[in-house]
């Protein structure tokens, strides 16, 4: 694992992208078990621009996920480390839902499909009183 995240071991690569790659960490002195997503680029300096928006979406997470709404995961305090840009976040256990309808091979009970819609449209409201 990188250096600048000595403090925890890398559980898992949970997903990449072309803007950064989260990880599923585990704290080695506290043991807590979180996701870690780390910008790919790396930052020359805290007034860069691609900095500048990381902490613009870390501040726009943090007013909704410190809101404590079930369906949207928590941020924690973003860090710039050697040259890195991160942030921990909550683990959240499963799939996401293309994996998921793979795995059920494209249905799902009408109560299911009822059960997500109602889930993602609450946190969609959430997202709109909140802001």
């Amino acid at each position: 694992m990188a250096d600048f995240l000595k403090e925890y071991t890398m559980l898992a690569e949970i997903g990449k992208g072309g803007y950064a790659t989260v990880y599923k960490v585990r704290h080695d002195r506290l043991g807590y078990v979180r996701a870690i997503r780390v910008l790919n680029e790396t930052i020359v300096n805290e007034q860069s621009d691609t900095y500048e928006k990381f902490l613009d979406e870390c501040r726009l997470l943090l007013r909704l996920g410190n809101g404590n709404h079930p369906n949207i995961v928590h941020i924690y305090q973003p860090k710039l480390l050697e040259n890195k840009a991160l942030v921990e976040m909550d683990f959240v256990d499963g799939f996401d839902i293309t994996h998921y309808l793979e795995r059920q091979r494209y249905f799902l009970p009408i109560d299911e499909v009822l059960r997500m819609v109602t889930q993602v449209s609450s946190a969609l409201a959430y997202c709109h009183e909140d802001i």
